[in-house]
């Protein structure tokens, strides 16, 4: 497999992961999110969001699929790397993360 097929599966799955993490309403995957974010994704500084345990830059990350496509590229860039090896793997990770956040700003513009 080429290169730029690898760079273009990589991408997707990071996207992907990052929206079943933020977005999707996987009933597993929502209960974590509303424990770590509080019910119904409230606002970070309402009263509801400040009664529970975790700390704020951990629930803005469950809450911003920017944030998180950084880190669903490191671990598929990660992951890729240790199978199959990518050529400079700190450059790969920024550049699939940047596609993925590309891709979910795509989305988020044509569903709107």
């Amino acid at each position: 497999m080429t290169f730029g097929w690898l760079f273009i599966l990589m991408s997707l799955a990071s996207y992907r992961i990052a929206r079943f993490i933020v977005d999707d309403e996987f009933p597993p995957m929502k209960w974590i999110r509303d424990k770590i974010t509080g019910p119904y994704a409230a606002p970070l500084d309402s009263p509801e969001r400040r009664d529970t345990k975790v700390p704020y830059w951990l629930a803005y990350l469950f809450t911003c699929p920017w944030c998180m496509t950084v880190w669903t590229a490191g671990l598929v860039t990660l992951l890729v790397a240790a199978t199959v090896g990518v050529p400079a793997p700190l450059l790969v990770w920024l550049a699939v993360a940047a596609a993925a956040a590309l891709i979910s700003h795509f989305e988020d513009y044509t569903s709107k």
